[in-house]
C-alpha cells in the first residue's frame, strides 16, 4: 500500500511541471514516469497463476528511436504454489525490477510500436516458505504506445522474463500484460 501511495504522489507530483512541455514531439522526446496495472502468470499456464500486477517506471530517450526503461513490479494477490513437498501449497509474491533498452517506430504517431529487451533482477516471498534470493535473467517486451496529449501517453504492453534458477518447481518463465499510463517531465 505505501508502495502504491508513493508511485501514485510521484506521478501527480511530475505533472505540475509537466504540463507546459510536449512529452512525446518528434522533434524531442522527453523523460517520462509511468504506472501500470496488469496481470502476470507464474510460469505453469495452467490458469491459476493469473494475478494482478502494479508497476512503476521511469524511462529517458536515448535519441528519436530508442529508450532506456528501469521498472520495479510487484504482483498483488499470492500465486498458489508447492514450495516443499507434495504436503500442501504455499503463496508466492513476485518482486521484480528491470532494466532494458527498447526501440520505437515514432513515425505512425499517434501510435508507436515499440519492441526490447533487458535484464530482470526478481525475488519471491511466500507466506510459509523463506523468501528466495534475487535471480538474474532476460526479459523481452513489446507493445503499442498511444500519444493521449502533448504529456500523457497510454501503452499496451506484453513481457516475457526469463528466470534464472526455478523459485519453486512450476516457475521459471513469467509471462505480463499491462496497460501503463505515462506522464511527460
Amino acid at each position: 500500500m505505501r508502495a502504491t501511495l508513493l508511485l501514485l504522489s510521484i506521478l501527480v507530483a511530475a505533472t505540475v511541471p509537466a504540463a507546459a512541455q510536449p512529452a512525446f514531439s518528434q522533434d524531442h522526446p522527453r523523460p517520462t514516469f509511468a504506472i501500470g496495472l496488469g496481470v502476470s502468470d507464474d510460469g505453469n499456464w495452467s490458469g491459476n497463476g493469473k494475478n494482478l500486477l502494479l508497476s512503476g517506471t521511469y524511462e529517458a530517450p536515448l535519441g528519436d528511436s530508442a529508450r532506456v526503461r528501469l521498472e520495479a513490479a510487484r504482483t498483488r494477490q499470492a500465486i498458489p504454489a508447492l514450495v516443499y513437498r507434495a504436503d500442501g501449497g504455499d503463496t508466492a509474491r513476485f518482486t521484480r525490477l528491470t532494466l532494458s533498452l527498447a526501440g520505437v517506430k515514432r513515425s505512425l504517431a499517434p501510435i508507436a510500436p515499440y519492441g526490447g529487451l533487458g535484464i530482470g533482477f526478481y525475488r519471491a516471498t511466500f507466506d510459509r516458505a523463506p523468501a528466495s534470493g534475487w535471480r538474474a535473467g532476460p526479459y523481452v517486451h513489446g507493445g503499442i504506445e498511444v500519444q493521449a496529449g502533448d504529456t500523457v501517453a497510454i501503452d499496451g504492453e506484453i513481457g516475457v522474463h526469463v528466470i534464472g534458477g526455478n523459485f519453486y518447481p512450476e516457475s521459471g518463465l513469467l509471462g505480463e500484460a499491462l496497460v501503463r499510463i505515462k506522464i511527460g517531465l
